[in-house]
């Protein structure tokens, strides 16, 4: 009888950890792997890493000429199950402003809509502007 009892406690407890509760699956922190332009030329990419968590986003690169880590701050919002918009905030993050850092990036304004192709727990896959975006969870 106390073996039942013992069997019925830990079904009670594990059975509240398997609810269907939906995470958002873009939360943590992604490596940006290969960039794959519109002519098909792939670019492989270790040094970007897009972070997200709740409505905050942030993109973060290693500079390897200086061993230097640069990052600014923004928001994410989708409209659908399947667009993403990035947004980078204008407020100045130490040392420089989101002008200073865009020439580091490929993106030409602080403002960039995503069509999500893939999102598994493992893999991200974003189209933006003809470029295809592979990252792997980090």
């Amino acid at each position: 009888m106390k073996g039942y009892i013992f069997l019925l406690y830990i079904l009670l407890v594990m059975l509240p950890s398997c609810d269907d509760a939906k995470k958002d699956e873009l939360e943590g922190k992604w490596q940006l792997i290969e960039v794959t332009a519109a002519n098909g030329t792939v670019y492989p990419v270790d040094t970007v890493w897009y972070n997200f968590q709740n409505t905050l986003f942030m993109y973060q690169l290693y500079e390897t000429d200086t061993s230097t880590y640069r990052r600014c701050y923004g928001f994410k919002a989708r409209d659908s199950e399947n667009r993403l918009l990035l947004e980078l905030n204008s407020y100045p993050v130490e040392p420089y402003y989101i002008e200073d850092f865009l020439p580091y990036t490929d993106w030409t304004s602080a403002r960039r809509i995503f069509t999500i192709g893939l999102c598994t727990r493992k893999e991200l896959i974003l189209d933006s502007e003809g470029k295809q975006y592979r990252f792997r969870k980090y």
